[in-house]
């Protein structure tokens, strides 16, 4: 990588992921029912599910403004990006790992029916961040780590995507925009409809 292109940290952008965590619990605590307070305050936490999609879009902009102008090398980017998120993933799932099986094979739990019949297939997509590609294996093992299944699959892609749509004027990126938000609301309403979302 390059070390032309030198650019200041943005604490102020980052520290936004605090507000964006606190509305997507304020989501499920809302759903299971335990939320007490105004009515607006309900409401507002009813569409608590946007903060996951501004995770998701955050994470993009942090990663544009690092390595925009830069060259990356591969072996670098995913090394980085591997160590960023995979130890505590992993540690998650160990930590989690009890409650699975025993929900999943000796409890018949029915939130984990797709695990029970699938629960090699199951724990291999979850060690391998494919969980996402499966909606009905998305939420096994570590139910809230399916969002880093979807950015497992961003990092995968960001290098070759930043090559190319750097390539495109900002009229259209900008037309991008509404058809991306869009994917994104979509992505988190199909989950929201999963069994685990419900109260």
């Amino acid at each position: 990588m390059s070390p032309e292109v030198i650019r200041p940290r943005l604490p102020a952008v980052t520290s936004l992921r605090f507000f964006a965590a606190f509305h997507v619990a304020l989501f499920h605590m809302n759903e299971m029912g335990v939320l007490t307070g105004p009515r607006w305050l309900k409401t507002f936490a009813g569409i608590g599910y946007v903060g996951v999609s501004f995770f998701f879009v955050l994470s993009g902009f942090i990663l544009v403004y690092t390595y925009a102008g830069r060259n990356i090398v591969l072996g670098e980017f995913y090394q980085t990006r591997f160590a960023r998120i995979y130890p505590a993933y992993l540690f998650s799932l160990l930590l989690s790992f009890p409650f699975f099986y025993f929900g999943a094979l000796k409890m018949h739990v029915p939130f984990f029916y797709f695990a029970e019949q699938h629960f090699t297939l199951t724990a291999v997509l979850v060690l391998l961040l494919l969980q996402s590609w499966i909606p009905a294996a998305a939420l096994s093992w570590n139910p809230v780590a399916w969002s880093l299944s979807v950015e497992g699959f961003f990092y995968a892609i960001f290098p070759f995507a930043l090559n190319s749509f750097g390539k495109f004027s900002r009229k259209v990126l900008w037309a991008m925009i509404p058809a991306c938000g869009r994917r994104a609301r979509l992505t988190s309403v199909a989950l929201i409809g999963h069994p685990l979302c419900r109260p």
